[in-house]
């Protein structure tokens, strides 16, 4: 019901304090002023608990106010809604609906210069619930003159554009309708729709706004300036945003950024990376997020914005995630790569996304690529594990794909030609699995190169190497003659020693000899028990005390001048080096715990191993029992993982 009440109650100046309650009370005769203030200061004692569980707040507000009478609980609910206004936006639209439920429960008369005041004011800080704001256009109507109130309306609506609160679905059908209800046509939905949606950047905004908004804006662009902040809008989104995309393509922004004439904040490239961190991942029902592809509305936007990109020259960096779940998504590098656009190369350790039978592209492009090409087919080969088949199988209509195929296979080929037995066997079993029928008619000359394999030079290589049969250690056999016949005896390694062991004694030996020996004595009724060799340098040492063996400037200063030299590095990124390529990898705190280093001095010493391009360590999975650090950094300098290839010291 509408009307007035004839005794106008002034707005709150500050919402904070809002009396609100207690000054249409003072309108109502002798005593009603007193009674309202009391009730006032009872749930303001309360505000406290406001700030972190305004829900609370609002149950125990409704709980005192249940005796009132229908006429108060307007101004009652309104007043709570004031003092919720910066701590909870939910909990003062919810006050907002239970005083709007109240005058109609009670049919209650309405004052309309109050109710505009009251809802601009809800408006400005986005705690009007949804339906009282889709509602609004429909009311001022019942109250103004049609023209006065569709200015009303936007002037509500721009006034929500700029608060934290959430654009409604139906936005675009309400303008339309206040529009029409005053004689103005779609340039007007249109101008309406542009000057609600430019302000919106980073807010959840639905997508059936975004497609109700397409016809206006379409028949009637918007400005450059409105353009502008349309394409920076970024929007909070379920899925894709592909209905902002489409927005973008159907009314002009997209042509207007490709012409030149607007650009979004940073450039195109750095839009096209901020499109690719902020949709790459979905949040799913529970917690936690999950992998999308990109949508095909994306390509048509790089297509377009393709030879901007490409004469700007600087590469698109489009693995990043906001998620922090780095990986680049195989569709759209495909279409960058494919226009020439330039794209940064993340490194081996960011894993492609490749969408399968699901994917939009060819992958052509992609797979030619001499960076990014053998990335997808690792990526591709490894997601056919353990059906077999190679990356032909899953692209059999990309033959670029079909170079870094046969590249596998001939690495295959090479093993089985002049590598061990054992290696050839491995590679005989792998053959095996990779050369289905696709793959197979796709190599051409697969099958004769198959025919012309000799294995006369695995075998004689093992013949000169001998045969693994033929070799052993003095020392182990040794130890394995000394256990009883009928006793069960079993091995374990840390590398480089082998502990044998049995019920009652343990012997551990390496290719020079025996390392020690240990009689055990175990309780009666013990489980299984496992025996391994530690090493033992607490007696002989050249750790001084205080310091710790994981660092390598005291347990092994020698390999340390090696791989400075080598590497020409100072001492400590040596150290550092061998360090980061022993197994089990320690945490930055853990270094800096072994090696005395400060914060900064750790940033210094990592500077000057990444300038002196020093090898990168490979992922490593933890042994169950590592050997002793000394042993590690001389193993893993052994092996050449950590040394330079080609480089100094080479």
């Amino acid at each position: 019901m509408t009307g007035s009440t004839g005794t106008p109650v002034p707005v709150p100046a500050n919402h904070r304090v809002s009396e609100t309650y207690a000054d249409w009370a003072r309108t109502q005769g002798p005593g009603v002023e007193a009674d309202a203030r009391a009730l006032l200061e009872r749930v303001g004692r309360n505000k406290a608990t406001a700030w972190g569980k305004p829900g609370r707040f609002v149950d125990e507000a409704e709980r005192m106010a249940r005796s009132l009478p229908g006429a108060h609980l307007p101004w009652f609910w309104d007043t709570i809604g004031h003092w919720l206004l910066e701590l909870h936006r939910r909990s003062a639209a919810r006050a907002y609906a239970k005083a709007r439920a109240a005058e109609r429960t009670h049919a209650l008369p309405v004052d309309p210069g109050w109710r505009r005041a009251n809802l601009a004011l809800f408006a400005r800080f986005g705690a009007l619930p949804a339906g009282e704001l889709s509602g609004a256009p429909a009311w001022l109507a019942a109250v103004l003159e049609p023209g006065d109130a569709h200015r009303e309306f936007v002037a509500l609506l721009t006034a929500w554009a700029a608060s934290p609160g959430e654009l409604p679905a139906d936005l675009a059908r309400r303008i339309r309708d206040s529009a029409r209800s005053a004689g103005l046509g779609a340039d007007e939905e249109a101008r309406v729709l542009g000057e609600i949606l430019a302000p919106a950047r980073g807010k959840a905004v639905p997508d059936r706004l975004f497609d109700e908004a397409r016809g206006p804006l379409t028949a009637h662009p918007p400005a450059d300036d409105r353009a502008a902040a349309l394409l920076d809008l970024f929007p909070e989104s379920r899925n894709d945003a592909a209905a902002w995309l489409r927005l973008l393509l159907s009314c002009g922004v997209a042509d207007a950024a490709a012409a030149g004439r607007i650009a979004p904040e940073g450039g195109l490239g750095e839009w096209l990376r901020r499109y690719a961190s902020h949709y790459a991942h979905r949040t799913v029902a529970g917690g936690g997020v999950t992998r999308q592809a990109m949508p095909a509305e994306l390509f048509d936007l790089v297509v377009r914005f393709a030879p901007l990109l490409k004469a700007d020259g600087t590469p698109v960096r489009l693995h990043e995630d906001r998620y922090r779940w780095p990986h680049p998504d195989a569709d759209l590098l495909d279409v960058c790569l494919a226009e020439g656009i330039p794209v940064h190369g993340p490194g081996p350790a960011i894993r492609m996304e490749f969408w399968g039978e699901e994917s939009q592209r060819d992958l052509r492009a992609l797979a030619a690529d001499p960076v990014f090409g053998p990335r997808l087919e690792s990526t591709v080969h490894d997601g056919l594990r353990p059906r077999g088949g190679t990356a032909i199988s899953r692209l059999p209509h990309n033959p670029e794909i079909a170079a870094e195929v046969h590249g596998r296979i001939e690495k295959l080929l090479d093993a089985l030609r002049g590598g061990g037995l054992a290696a050839a066997d491995e590679a005989v079993d792998e053959l095996r699995e990779l050369l289905d029928r696709p793959t197979a008619v796709a190599l051409d000359g697969i099958e004769e190169a198959l025919d012309a394999l000799d294995l006369t030079g695995p075998l004689a290589r093992a013949l000169r190497a001998g045969l693994p049969e033929g070799l052993g250690w003095p020392a182990l056999e040794e130890a394995l003659a000394g256990f009883r016949p009928d006793e069960a005896v079993y091995v374990t390694c840390t590398w480089p020693v082998l502990t044998v062991y049995g019920d009652t004694r343990a012997v551990a030996v390496d290719h020079a000899g025996r390392r020690g020996e240990h009689t055990l004595r175990l309780p009666d009724g013990a489980g299984p028990h496992t025996v391994h060799w530690v090493a033992d340098r607490s007696l002989a040492t050249p750790v001084p005390p205080g310091q710790y063996e994981a660092n390598p400037l005291f347990s092994v200063p020698d390999l340390v001048d090696e791989a400075a030299a080598a590497l020409g590095v100072g001492r400590d990124a040596a150290a550092l080096h061998l360090q980061l390529h022993a197994p089990d990898r320690p945490a930055d705190r853990t270094v800096r715990r072994w090696n005395g280093w400060t914060p900064d001095h750790h940033r210094a010493v990592r500077k000057e191993l990444t300038a002196a391009k020093a090898p990168r360590p490979a992922p490593a999975a933890p042994a169950a029992l590592p050997a002793p650090a000394h042993e590690r950094f001389v193993r893993a300098w052994a092996d050449g993982t950590a040394r330079p290839r080609g480089g100094r010291g080479a």
